[in-house]
């Protein structure tokens, strides 16, 4: 895009304005700005002219639990697009998933939704034959990634844990200290769920317990009314507080009995019965719901962020979706709720949920965990975990390099591990002889910092398979067998950037923002655009320009180049600069803290309390560091593997996103707002818009 500029004669040494960008003769800008709207014609299978969704349930499509729950969904998403009405066929059994999803993928649908792992063994000869069709799963952990299907999983032993957690608070205070598990039969993630309300459970008070009984008279049943009665009386008669009844079109009857008998209820999914009207009540929501899922991950898919072939990840005190929720919670029952959730999400628990699964998928020999389980990504087998790091920029720059570096450092301390051996100061151009040699030095797992020098990855992640590979390489790089990757969108956050400056240019007085860059690289060009779009859906008189000031691609480091453009924006009147930078940063952050100008990080999270010289008014959060510091546990527990992505999401994930340091009341509900409205996915037109001017235009 940049070349094409340059071709036209225009000055981008002096500065380039995004207008410039989007207006140019030479540039295709129905590529760039069109009436903000997914292409959904994109997904129109058989041509029609129409978009229709077919639905698969395994139980009834009106249980009220976890099949109804993706069956709305799927109906107010139709509503929502103006899609034609689903097409729905539930209580398939296992036995015949093959043709009745056969049968739905023959009635004109252009998307068909299969609501649970039951029905999904056929999935990998029917997204084959009827390609032509968008996929889509909520199959859950062990389930194969296939090139023609995107999924959906969360951790159950995650969400189990609360579920049983919130009961342990309610059982104390109602005298009893037994609770049931009322189930189907025997099933391996029926017995993760087990294990996890236990482990729960019995954290806040070792001695309740939980007991599990089976009342499916065939595998998947779910819905068998008299055998989960007569497993309610039983309980009853055993002086039960807590019930948990994990059931499909059972599961009603027994909220009912509890209900009556004053005891405490569990739904098992759904995430609205705290306030469902009618005749039944809930105590605890457990919330796995397959309609959430549905609703938070289709306007992702629509706008080009979720393919087939790739796995979204919900998780626990990460995304709103999962996770147990006491309906009428006191002060102190929600805040030991958000603790738990603070806990779960930062990785205590890691060791406990993989044992949990281990008992649960790989049979009933219950092994007391060690630390020995990490030796399973021990490359050389030297008996130590070795973590090499491998950074493009210094590591010490105070920005985005550096929280990467740290985060491996904070990593190695917690888990035990040897310190790290860092490489920092990497050119694109020795990439490979560099990352090459941090393999040869006895490393087990390999931190890539950043795309700018992971083109040598394809080759290296083949030649020391042994390593364990992960880059935050960002939308773009390709999936790769031997490497586990993460990504965030940068227009999302480079929007909550520019909304957030907005919000402080109204209280400067100047109405002008500069974004010091390196060099028309086309990350660069999305988050200039993704900036402006933010900074102007503020107030349509602001404007950003952008200056280059690499001697070379990738030259993020150049001090005397990043000062002379602050300079000029200075002299411009700026009052906001984002210095989108690396080595350079903290020079130019000096330079707009002396000059009164606010100063937005490019990564860090944490310079709204960092201690020292230097002030940032808005932390722009890409946090490399966050991103290593949240998968990792996931990597380590089996739930993140290589040849999988984390895509890390404003307004779902805590980790991403830009934050005011110091908020008035107004402005953060402000920008509470944009996040809640960047999750909803209303600006996934725009946000795609952006991305096919930068790295298509």
């Amino acid at each position: 895009m940049i070349d094409k500029i340059a071709a036209a004669g225009m000055d981008i040494s002096a500065g380039l304005s995004v207008s410039d960008i989007v207006t140019n003769e030479f540039i295709d800008t129905s590529i760039g700005f069109p009436e903000y709207a997914p292409n959904y014609m994109a997904f129109d299978a058989n041509g029609d002219g129409v978009i229709r969704i077919g639905v698969a349930a395994a139980g009834p499509a009106d249980d009220g639990a976890y099949y109804q729950a993706v069956v709305d969904a799927a109906i107010e998403l139709s509503a929502k697009y103006g899609f034609e009405d689903p097409i729905v066929v539930d209580k398939i059994e296992a036995a015949n998933a093959f043709t009745e999803l056969s049968n739905l993928a023959e009635q004109g649908v252009d998307i068909i939704i299969v609501g649970a792992s039951e029905i999904a063994e056929p999935l990998p000869d029917l997204t084959e034959k009827y390609s032509d069709i968008f996929w889509y799963c909520n199959c859950g952990a062990g389930f194969a990634s296939l090139p023609g299907l995107a999924q959906s999983l969360d951790d159950s032993s995650e969400i189990s844990y609360t579920a049983g957690y919130a009961s342990g608070l309610l059982l104390q205070e109602s005298g009893s200290t037994v609770a049931y598990f009322i189930g189907c039969c025997d099933l391996n993630f029926e017995m993760e769920a087990l294990l996890g309300f236990e482990m729960g459970l019995q954290a806040v008070d070792g001695a309740f317990t939980v007991t599990y009984v089976p009342t499916g008279d065939w595998p998947y049943d779910f819905d068998n009314v008299p055998n989960a009665t007569e497993a309610f009386n039983t309980a009853l008669a055993e002086g039960v507080g807590v019930v948990y009844p994990y059931l499909g079109g059972a599961h009603e009857a027994i909220v009912q009995l509890a209900n009556e008998n004053g005891v405490v209820a569990l739904s098992a999914g759904p995430s609205d019965v705290c306030t469902r009207e009618g005749d039944l009540t809930w105590d605890i929501a457990v919330r796995f719901d397959g309609g959430d899922y549905v609703a938070a991950i289709f306007p992702q898919i629509f706008a080009g962020d979720v393919l087939e072939g790739e796995t979204k990840v919900f998780k626990v005190g990460v995304d709103a979706e999962p996770g147990a929720v006491i309906c009428n919670a006191t002060a102190d029952q929600q805040a030991a709720m958000d603790a738990v959730y603070a806990e779960i999400a930062s990785g205590a628990f890691a060791d406990d949920f993989g044992a949990i699964k281990g008992v649960a998928y790989g049979g009933w020999v219950v092994e007391e965990v060690s630390g020995d389980e990490f030796l399973a990504f021990d490359a050389n087998g030297d008996g130590v975990i070795t973590i090499g790091v491998a950074a493009a920029g210094p590591a010490d720059d105070g920005a985005y390099y550096q929280a990467v570096v740290d985060a491996a450092i904070e990593l190695s301390a917690k888990y035990g591990f040897e310190d790290p051996i860092v490489v920092d100061k990497i050119e694109a151009a020795n990439a490979f002889t560099e990352l090459s040699n941090l393999a040869e030095q006895g490393v087990d797992i390999i931190i890539v910092g950043a795309s700018e020098i992971a083109e040598p990855l394809p080759d290296l992640t083949e030649k020391y398979s042994d390593i364990f590979w992960y880059c935050n390489c960002g939308a773009g790089f390709a999936s790769l067998p031997g490497l586990a990757q993460s990504l965030d969108d940068s227009s999302e956050i480079s929007y909550t950037a520019g909304y957030a400056s907005g919000l402080l240019l109204q209280e400067s007085g100047s109405t002008v923002a500069y974004f010091i860059g390196c060099c028309d690289l086309n990350f660069e060009m999305e988050a200039l655009l993704g900036f402006e779009m933010g900074l102007q859906a503020v107030d349509g008189a602001f404007t950003v320009t952008y200056v280059p000031t690499g001697d070379w691609p990738y030259d993020f480091d150049n001090v005397p180049n990043a000062t002379e453009a602050f300079n000029t924006a200075l002299a411009e009147g700026v009052g906001v600069v984002y210095p989108y930078l690396g080595g350079a940063h903290e020079a130019i952050v000096q330079l707009a803290n002396e000059n009164g100008v606010v100063a937005l990080s490019a990564g860090p999270s944490d310079v709204c309390t960092r201690e020292g010289d230097l002030t940032w008014d808005i932390a722009v959060r890409f946090d490399g560091g966050d991103y290593v510091a949240a998968i990792f546990p996931q990597i380590f527990a089996g739930d993140v593997l290589e040849g999988e992505t984390k895509v890390f999401k404003v307004g779902v994930d805590a980790e991403p996103g830009a934050v005011i340091c110091n908020a008035t009341a107004d402005q953060q509900a402000a920008m509470d707002a944009v996040y809640a409205e960047i999750a909803s996915g209303a600006f996934a037109g725009e946000f795609g818009a952006i991305k096919g001017v930068a790295y298509g235009g």
